[in-house]
């Protein structure tokens, strides 16, 4: 089944888990930021069910996500950052998860791709107070370290029993580990 956020649809009924893949939600940041229901409905997903989402999908859990146009258009809110237009980002990573989460168990070596223009900032008051109470809450945590040339290491993304954010495209076929995770992710929701 699909679910299309930018035509102001709910997540269907039936949905155990959502993967929201890579794009460029900053081209529809307007459009999506008036898509209430949509919004709505992803924002009583999260935490009741597992959430994939990479790159550009990851843009749509923010608070706020900047246009191409330099406007500012918020988002579900769900993941305490504001997304702004930064410089390129891109090639293969080697990654090290620091934890365990949705999709993945501390220590796991993975390999994944990062391409982007935008970057993730929380330092806008608004952005730091929802980053205070996302700590507070213990909804999720840093997910893992990344390095890759030219880059130095950092720690990235967002994981948590239903979620798995982050700027990776991860190489599933490099962990099979990866599908099966998320299959038990899916059967914890019946």
């Amino acid at each position: 089944m699909t679910w299309k956020p930018i035509q102001d649809e709910p997540i269907p009924k039936q949905a155990k888990g959502l993967i929201i893949p890579g794009g460029f939600p900053e081209n529809h940041a307007e459009q999506l930021s008036s898509c209430t229901q949509s919004m709505k409905s992803l924002r009583d997903f999260f935490g009741r069910r597992p959430i994939y989402a990479e790159c550009g999908g990851m843009l749509l859990l923010g608070q706020t996500l900047t246009d191409l146009n330099g406007k500012v258009h918020k988002m579900a809110g769900l993941i305490p950052f504001n997304a702004t237009r930064g410089s390129v980002k891109v090639g293969y990573r080697n990654i090290n998860c620091k934890r365990n989460g949705l999709i993945t168990t501390r220590g796991d070596q993975l390999i994944g791709h990062e391409f982007h223009h935008w970057e993730l900032n929380i330092n806008n008051p608004r952005a730091r107070e929802a980053h205070i109470n996302y700590l507070s809450n213990k909804k999720t945590n840093t997910l893992w370290k990344v390095r890759g040339w030219g880059t130095k290491e950092t720690e990235e993304g967002w994981s948590g029993k239903f979620l798995h954010a982050s700027w990776i495209h991860l190489h599933w076929p490099s962990s099979p580990k990866i599908m099966n995770s998320w299959r038990e992710s899916l059967d914890q929701t019946k």
